[in-house]
Order: C-alpha cells, then sequence, then structure tokens
C-alpha cells in the first residue's frame, strides 16, 4: 500500500488534461493537489515530465493512468512502472477494458500480482468496469473485496442512456453509498466526463468519499470555440485531446472558464496560478 499523502481539497478535486504547450497556463494547481498523467505521454514527452516532477515536488499526488482510454488497450505492468518512477508519481491506474468486467479484473489481478509491494511505495488504483450491470457489479465486488488496492476509479461511461450502473454512473455511486460499499480505506476517484459533466459533478459532490477526477473535455470545447455554461448542459464532442497541439489567448481563456464551470460544480477550490498571457 502506498503511504503517499495528498492535500485534502474542498469538493471534488478537478484535474486538467492538456496539450504539453498549455501545462502551465491549464494544469497549474494552487494549491497542487492531484494530477492523472498519460503513462504514453511520460514516455516519450520531456517537458510533460518535468511540468509534472515540479507538480510531484510541490506536493501534487501524481497518478499515472495505463493508456487504455486513448491507445485501445493498457500499457504492460512494466511500462506503467517505468513511467511511474520516470515522474516520482504516488499511485497507477490498474488495466482496465472499457465496458469489459471480467477481462478487466483479470488483467487487474494479474498485474497487482507484479507490482504490489513495489520497492518504490507506489499505489494501485483498480477501474470499475462492466458489459453490463452483472458484471459491473461483480468487477466492483471483487476490487471490494481485494486486499491490494489503494483506490477505486469510476469511469464515465461510454454512452449514458441507461438506468443501471455500468452505463449511468450517478447511479453507480448511488448504488454503492446505498448498499454500503463505500469502504473508508480506499480513496474514490472518477475518471473521466461525459456529456453535461457540470451536471453530474454538481450531483456526485453529496458523496464526499469522491475525492477526485480529471478531464480533457474543457479544454476541447475551447478548441472548438464551445462554452460550458452553468447547468446548461452539454453534448462532449468526438475530438480528442491527443490531436490538439495548443491552444491560442483566446482559446485559454476560454478553457480556464470552462474549467471554472466544472470546478464550481464539483464544489472544488483549485486555482489558476497563473494569468494567461497575450
Amino acid at each position: 500500500m502506498s503511504s503517499a499523502t495528498v492535500r485534502a481539497a474542498e469538493g471534488i478535486a478537478l484535474s486538467v488534461i492538456c496539450p504539453t504547450r498549455n501545462l502551465t497556463e491549464l494544469a497549474d494547481q494552487d494549491p497542487p493537489t492531484v494530477h492523472y498523467l498519460a503513462a504514453h505521454r511520460i514516455l516519450t514527452d520531456v517537458p510533460y515530465v518535468d511540468f509534472y516532477r515540479d507538480q510531484g515536488n510541490r506536493g501534487a499526488h501524481l497518478i499515472v493512468d495505463n493508456g487504455a482510454f486513448e491507445l485501445g488497450s493498457p500499457l504492460s505492468s512494466a511500462a506503467l512502472l517505468h513511467a511511474a518512477r520516470m515522474v516520482g508519481a504516488h499511485e497507477v491506474v490498474l488495466p482496465d477494458y472499457l465496458h469489459d468486467g471480467t477481462s478487466t479484473w483479470a488483467a487487474s489481478s494479474a498485474a497487482a500480482r507484479e507490482l504490489m509491494d513495489n520497492e518504490y511505495g507506489i499505489g494501485l488504483c483498480g477501474v470499475v468496469q462492466g458489459a453490463d450491470d452483472l458484471d459491473w457489479y461483480r468487477c466492483l465486488e471483487r476490487m471490494t473485496e481485494c486486499a491490494f488496492l489503494d483506490s477505486i476509479a469510476l469511469p464515465a461511461p461510454k454512452r449514458s442512456d441507461s438506468s443501471g450502473p455500468a452505463f449511468n454512473r450517478i447511479a453507480a455511486t448511488a448504488y454503492m453509498a446505498e448498499r454500503g460499499l463505500v469502504d473508508p480505506n480506499i480513496c474514490y476517484r472518477l475518471l473521466g466526463l461525459s456529456d453535461s459533466g457540470d451536471i453530474e459533478l454538481a450531483r456526485q459532490r453529496r458523496h464526499t468519499w469522491i475525492k477526485s477526477v480529471d478531464c480533457a473535455t474543457p479544454v476541447v470545447m475551447a478548441a472548438l470555440n464551445i462554452a460550458i455554461l452553468p447547468g446548461e448542459g452539454y453534448r462532449k464532442p468526438e475530438l480528442s485531446v491527443e490531436h490538439i497541439d495548443s491552444l491560442n489567448s483566446s482559446m485559454l481563456a476560454l478553457a480556464r472558464s470552462n474549467v471554472t464551470v466544472l470546478r464550481e460544480a464539483a464544489g472544488c477550490d483549485i486555482r489558476f496560478p497563473h494569468a494567461v498571457t497575450t
């Protein structure tokens, strides 16, 4: 288990995913709290590594994601551990497969056997997935009962046209709370946001056991000149932040406004420490 500590933010701490060239304007935090890092970018992007290593030195909790969402499949345990060591990360996200609880548990438990009790004190985060509600329940049960996880993450579903927990994260957290499935010794996180993330966060913040969320949506929407308006909802664009090289000054201002809307919805007190220069 990881012994790393992290500052307790108000509400749900929101971490911004953005192009490397805009890390200072968008990803920097006051106070440094929690960051989700892409393992594949750590392995290929020196300025990215330098930025997040500095964030960690300033007290931020660094979580290395496994690359499944961006790459289509997760990186190997060895690659995740190497990436985590490169930035001095406190936690790695174990391999998962979108909406496949059976494969996710098999891959996560196998990776955990390789990574648990590592000499670097890096904690492990499991992701709850499910092809349907029963598959989701079984994955959650296994992760809740296992002894090797420091945190459990609930990903944004690919679609949100269901009332069941496998494809409805509000239903998922309500189920966990109502059934007493929240372990006080585990840190719970959200991975990403789907449509109308501000509305979801406003509802999720009542669950004080949810500690953090990451998102690229406010940055992608700014690149498309789309504002997030409080309480009005939005459709998440198909464009990936991986395909955005950088934002100009007007886009940066809009991205920060979008992030602020989401942070206010989440009850998050993290601020931008630097002004946008024109």
